[in-house]
């Protein structure tokens, strides 16, 4: 008798492993290389498709497994770029069966190619039928927002909405403006890269967006900085989270920067993480906000057009003293700030609450620790310390919770 006479068949390791613990592996495998990276986009599928050749088993479990197929990534940014065609894309969608909230990202064309544009919109009109199952749209254009969906009417469950269009002003919306359709769900995440802020109040008022239960805000523009104001109004009993960019045009657009004697005092009892970014525009917004639960605190300062007599700190101190009681961590950094002019910001005995608190990017000199220490509050001046950072002759000044 032959020796292959007396083997005997065992199944492949692969198919012994209990099949909720292969489900598991299979999720960690393919969404570990999910990201909003365009040129990355195709990664899953590929992950995917190598999945489903090691064995029928696995083929069977990754077919039957709907999660691995709620989203859409397709990246039609270049000519170079790697995306799947319009039937493949259905395939994908119908193995959700339904029963998961479909995730849509799509990085448009960056220029004119008809080629690419008709595939966008090939994507589009296959996911269309889809839209009640649409959970998150995340849409990346360097050329505006022609390919951005119109009518988004069946989108109820839609809530979480991206958007980075390039340069947008009123009339690249007006053009489009009244062909938008309502929408009729509400927006629990919503990050906007636009260029002006008249032109994310003209899109939400054709959408006739509704923000009152939103919980993190991404907001990039320029322009007016009293509209921050009125974005932040809309969500103050449900905001958690903002992360905000705002340019003031300093020397462009002077009304940009100066808010109106009608401005509102708004108070955000929610609000727990603020990420301000300031680009020439003065530090008014601080007088008119109050967050009473706010716990993170993190400011960045950028001043190339504005004029020393208008850096005016003030307001900014005012809001971290007396009106952010919780907040126990507190970040600013200010572009070209002299260890001089640091020792304003130690001076209230009310800072020794929080655990962090830190002002970076201070040009350091020989008696810098002296300097602070000897204007700051008695009962914070040993817990000031000098934390070297990347740039040279750059330090953050400060106090950290582990210090």
């Amino acid at each position: 008798m032959s020796m292959s006479q007396h083997q005997t068949h065992h199944p492949p390791a692969t198919s012994q492993i209990p099949n909720e613990l292969l489900g598991d592996l299979l999720w960690l495998a393919v969404s570990s290389a999910d990201d909003y990276v365009p040129s990355h986009f195709h990664i899953r599928y590929k992950t995917l498709s190598a999945i489903r050749r090691v064995c029928r088993h696995w083929n069977h479990i990754a077919l039957s497994m709907t999660q691995l197929w709620r989203r859409v990534a397709v990246d039609v940014t270049t000519r170079t770029s790697r995306y799947p065609p319009p039937d493949v894309v259905n395939q994908w969608i119908q193995r959700t069966k339904g029963v998961q909230p479909i995730e849509i990202l799509i990085s448009m064309p960056s220029d004119q190619s008809p080629i690419r544009h008709s595939h966008a919109q090939a994507i589009f009109n296959v996911l269309s039928p889809y839209m009640i199952h649409w959970g998150e749209l995340w849409f990346l254009s360097e050329l505006g927002i022609e390919g951005f969906p119109r009518d988004l009417s069946r989108a109820r469950h839609l809530t979480k909405l991206s958007i980075d269009a390039g340069i947008l002003d009123e009339d690249a919306i007006e053009v489009v403006g009244p062909s938008f359709v309502t929408f009729p769900g509400i927006i629990r995440e919503l990050h906007l890269e636009v260029a002006t802020f008249d032109w994310i109040t003209l899109w939400g008022r054709y959408y006739n967006m509704r923000l009152s239960g939103l919980e993190t805000l991404g907001l990039q523009y320029e322009g007016w900085m009293e509209g921050v104001l009125n974005i932040l109004s809309e969500t103050r009993t449900s905001l958690t989270s903002a992360n905000i960019h705002v340019d003031g045009q300093w020397s462009a657009s002077p009304e940009y920067h100066t808010l109106s004697p009608d401005a509102q005092f708004t108070s955000f009892p929610m609000l727990r993480h603020l990420r301000l970014e300031i680009y020439d525009a003065n530090l008014d917004l601080f007088k008119f906000l109050e967050m009473g639960g706010l716990k993170v605190l993190e400011v960045s300062i950028t001043w190339s057009e504005v004029p020393r007599h208008a850096r005016n700190i003030g307001p900014l101190l005012s809001f971290i003293e007396d009106r952010s009681p919780s907040l126990h961590t507190c970040a600013m950094w200010f572009d070209e700030l002299r260890s001089n002019r640091s020792t304003q910001f130690f001076r209230s005995p009310t800072l020794s609450r929080l655990s962090t608190y830190k002002i970076c990017n201070v040009k350091v000199e020989s008696n810098t620790r002296q300097i602070i220490a000897s204007s700051a509050s008695h009962n914070i001046m040993n817990r000031i310390s000098l934390i070297p950072e990347p740039s040279p002759g750059r330090f953050s000044v400060g106090w950290t919770g582990h210090s």
